[in-house]
């Protein structure tokens, strides 16, 4: 197959909700998004883990307002597992990216 350079780790979105509220991983595993579609004023954040051994938290910046938080690795690598979180409520297993 030419061309095709991703393995099959890699050719995978990482999709993680929590009832309206959801989160994911980008196929390349290169940046995370975090979205909080509830109007309840709890805090939405994703934790994750890299390649490289670091642990980050990505958060919504404006709660219900409309935008999504969007994050890349501040180390540059790529993400290895993830978790959705609530404020005052449970956050989901992680799971591997």
């Amino acid at each position: 197959m030419l061309g095709a350079t991703a393995t099959a780790a890699q050719a995978h979105q990482l999709d993680m909700n929590n009832g309206s509220d959801f989160a994911w991983v980008t196929r390349d595993h290169r940046s995370v998004y975090v979205c909080d579609n509830e109007a309840d004023n709890h805090g939405v954040w994703v934790d994750y883990a890299t390649a490289a051994g670091h642990s980050y938290v990505a958060r919504d910046p404006d709660g219900k307002g409309g935008d999504c938080g969007h994050q890349f690795p501040p180390d540059g690598s790529r993400i290895v597992r993830a978790r959705l979180c609530e404020q005052n409520a449970d956050c989901t297993p992680f799971r591997n990216a």
